[in-house]
């Protein structure tokens, strides 16, 4: 479309090649099996967001491959954002 077909492919493949690295990083340093959850605070509510809330949630789960506690999986599975956990007055 642009005619940079070939500086695409290449920065593709460098993203993923940069992921792999940092994958395996961060399994060295988190045990197999456990989970990670993104907790936003906004207008006093807490929150738990999925992969689509653009606040690390693709990095987290799809890119480095990171496991959702279940209730974050919930949301992904039915491609909701964040679900609300907590009011704060």
């Amino acid at each position: 479309m642009l005619g940079k077909d070939k500086e695409g492919a290449e920065w593709l493949e460098q993203f993923h090649k940069n992921a792999d690295e940092a994958r395996a990083k961060v399994n060295a340093v988190i045990p197999e099996g456990k989970s990670a959850a993104i907790i936003g605070i906004m207008d006093g509510t807490v929150g738990l967001l999925g992969d689509r809330f653009g606040r690390g949630g693709q990095a987290l789960y799809n890119v480095l491959k990171l496991k959702p506690p279940e209730r974050v999986q919930k949301l992904i599975d039915r491609d909701a954002n964040s679900v609300q956990v907590k009011t704060i007055h």
